[in-house]
């Protein structure tokens, strides 16, 4: 430590000696010429004055006055606040530079440490005969110390065993996580298959009622159902730009046309091919995971809206959106992809319908116990999700809650969603 800290901690403890003698001194109803007079007082007015001004380190005797003169005055001095003013002088003799202080220090600590020498003398003394009485003891305690080696290993075998357990009780809780997320996922398939299904079934209906009116219709109207079924067709198929007429392979389109139909059946089987066609578009499209790295698992289930691109403006990003009303508030939790060791989410929060619904909301982002982040949305202003989950955490948790007073439906969207 340098001169110029030395000094300013010396400063400091002089400082707070003189105001704890102070305080003492509020007690006393005498002026400082009074109390100096006093039988008890050693010290003539302008010592008391400089001591109490802090102009000048009282010594331990003035602490001593005081105490005397306070029990004079039916108003003793506690001995909590004695010590604590012994103390304040003892930190004011270590930090000071004068020598005759240093030595008072010094001598303090000597007549310390000879007083606690004193004391253990004594208690040496006691120790010995505690001593010669626990040797008594002793061959008792060898035996019993046989006994407690055995208890000892027994002991460590148990630890041991526990320690087993203790990782075949973790093995087993990543494996309930692990099935966990897999009933997840398999909930999610069946969930699309049953809506892959539902749209196919649609689409036999149709070509159902399709096929029941061409047989209807009857030979004698083959011409007109011909025409109606290519009419049929364009109308269901698009423009030859349609995704549906693209994936339609020319190999069925020219082989139907080389086959010896009627005009009619051609028709039909146009149309068949054309319905099963749209239904294996739509059931790749909600096979994709448009939001790669996180899937939804509990909570609040919000809408996925996929990635859409075109030509002219390019490609708008996939998102999660959640409708929050008036003083309401959504959680959801979304698995996370454990072989990406990063787990930092990342991706855009914002209002939709802002120019709608002035709202606000305050939202979180945490993954265990810990928040990864958070932060408040505003109608008409984005908010970055920053912040990193633990690796292998698993899976995060986002918790939203409307704080303004306006009374329509937010739309709170997490745009790009991801994790990097």
């Amino acid at each position: 430590m340098d001169a110029e800290a030395a000094d300013g901690e010396y400063r400091l403890a002089s400082a707070a000696y003189a105001k704890g003698l102070r305080v003492a001194y509020q007690q006393i109803p005498d002026s400082y010429r009074t109390f100096a007079r006093r039988q008890e007082v050693t010290f003539d007015y302008t010592a008391v004055s400089r001591f109490l001004s802090g102009d000048r380190v009282a010594p331990p005797e003035f602490i001593d006055c005081l105490a005397s003169v306070r029990r004079a005055v039916n108003a003793p001095l506690p001995a909590a606040e004695r010590a604590r003013l012994r103390e304040l002088w003892l930190a004011v003799m270590r930090t000071s530079g004068n020598p005759h202080h240093r030595l008072a220090y010094l001598e303090h600590q000597l007549g310390t440490v000879r007083e606690r020498l004193t004391q253990a003398e004594e208690r040496a003394g006691t120790d010995r005969r505690r001593f010669e009485a626990l040797r008594t003891r002793l061959e008792a305690l060898q035996e019993e110390l046989g006994k407690a080696r055995v208890a000892a290993g027994r002991a460590r075998a148990l630890r041991e065993e526990n320690t087993w357990l203790r990782r075949q009780l973790v093995a087993a809780a990543d494996y309930v996580k692990d099935t966990e997320r897999e009933l997840g996922e398999s909930e999610r398939r069946r969930t699309g298959l049953q809506e892959t299904a539902r749209l196919l079934e649609q689409e036999v209906a149709v070509l159902r009622r399709q096929v029941e009116s061409l047989h209807q219709e009857a030979p004698a109207a083959v011409p007109a159902a011909a025409g109606g079924a290519r009419v049929g067709v364009g109308a269901a198929a698009g423009t030859p730009s349609d995704p549906a007429v693209r994936t339609l392979p020319r190999t069925i389109i020219s082989r139907i046309a080389s086959h010896q139909l009627t005009r009619w059946q051609r028709g039909v089987v146009l149309v068949a091919g054309i319905g099963v066609t749209v239904a294996l578009t739509s059931w790749i499209r909600s096979s994709i995971d448009w939001l790669p790295g996180m899937d939804y698992a509990k909570g609040d289930r919000p809408s996925e809206t996929a990635k859409e691109c075109n030509l002219e403006t390019g490609c708008s990003p996939a998102y999660w959106s959640w409708k929050i009303p008036s003083g309401g508030a959504i959680e959801t939790t979304f698995w996370l992809d454990i072989s990406d060791k990063s787990q930092q989410p990342r991706g855009t929060l914002e209002i939709l319908n802002g120019n709608r619904c002035e709202g606000t909301v305050e939202w979180a982002i945490t993954a265990g116990t810990g928040q990864v982040s958070a932060g408040t949305v505003t109608a008409g202003k984005a908010t970055s999700v920053t912040g990193g989950a633990p690796s292998h955490s698993g899976q995060i948790t986002i918790s939203a809650r409307r704080t303004d007073s306006e009374g329509c439906q937010a739309t709170l969207s997490w745009t790009d969603a991801r994790v990097e």
